[in-house]
């Protein structure tokens, strides 16, 4: 890494964290220099940043969370002259009573779009992605079970999920007041039902498993027809530079009507000391 890359990380990152450089050309962003898991792992290759790794190392509301270490990257990229852009893969995922759940097309059917979209990664394909997920989420969740169901639409989907039906049957009898909602809004109000239960499968008990399956089933079930980059290509975010020149100007721009204003108080007390005179 060159000496201005050096500089502009330990900039951004040097208060909070360790900072150990791996090579020529890469960082690895720790909370702790004995850390064996780094919160955040940097690539500069050309003109771009490529985050190869990004763990969350706390909670939604600490400087470690993954969203706070997103806005960190995109800091020290405006403060390398020559970074043009930021890349990841995304691997994103969630984990309940050890169940693994793919965060992107969970945040897909909720919203319309994946974590990291949400925070301006985009994949190539993701205006095709973004109007085909459209039409699929806003259908009402019992006609899209059905188009699920469906042997001639969805053979593949029949067989590897043969306890959709079964598991979506008990949920709309344990919580009939989601019949009457689209589907982003049910996978929304499913999600909420398990989202503070424990990641591991050694720390939920027999209530937690009881709605676990059945909502798993339901929620995976529902992911099969969302398209989210299928050729697994980078997400990449570009990155805007801010005008220094923009920012001169501003101040020069402030201190001008002063001027006026006070040249405007002093000819007005002029004319004041004449009329007085007369």
């Amino acid at each position: 890494m060159n000496s201005k890359v050096t500089e502009a990380v330990q900039t951004v990152f040097g208060e909070k964290f360790h900072i150990d450089p791996i090579g020529s050309c890469v960082v690895e962003i720790k909370f702790k220099s004995d850390d064996t898991v780094p919160c955040l792992t940097l690539l500069f290759i050309g003109s771009r940043i490529h985050i190869s790794k990004l763990n969350k190392c706390r909670t939604d509301d600490d400087f470690r969370s993954g969203s706070e270490l997103l806005r960190m990257v995109d800091i020290l990229a405006t403060h390398i002259p020559e970074c043009k852009s930021i890349t990841l893969k995304d691997a994103s995922y969630i984990k309940r009573c050890g169940v693994t759940i793919n965060l992107a097309k969970l945040k897909i059917l909720e919203t319309g779009a994946s974590w990291y979209n949400h925070f301006g990664f985009k994949q190539p394909s993701y205006e095709l992605d973004k109007s085909w997920n459209a039409r699929w989420i806003d259908l009402h969740h019992e006609s899209a079970a059905i188009m699920l169901l469906d042997p001639d639409r969805s053979p593949d989907f029949v067989k590897k999920n043969p306890n959709f039906a079964t598991s979506k049957k008990w949920i709309d009898e344990k919580f009939p007041e989601l019949r009457s909602i689209p589907l982003n809004q049910y996978i929304k109000r499913l999600f909420e039902l398990i989202k503070g239960y424990p990641e591991n499968e050694d720390n939920c008990d027999d209530s937690h498993n009881e709605y676990m399956g059945p909502i798993i089933d339901v929620i995976v079930g529902f992911q099969y027809y969302v398209k989210y980059n299928e050729k697994d290509e980078n997400l990449t975010k570009g990155v805007e530079k801010k005008d220094s020149s923009k920012g001169g100007s501003a101040k020069k721009s402030l201190r001008k009507p002063r001027k006026k204003t006070r040249r405007k108080v002093y000819r007005m007390q002029k004319k004041l000391k004449k009329s007085r005179r007369k």
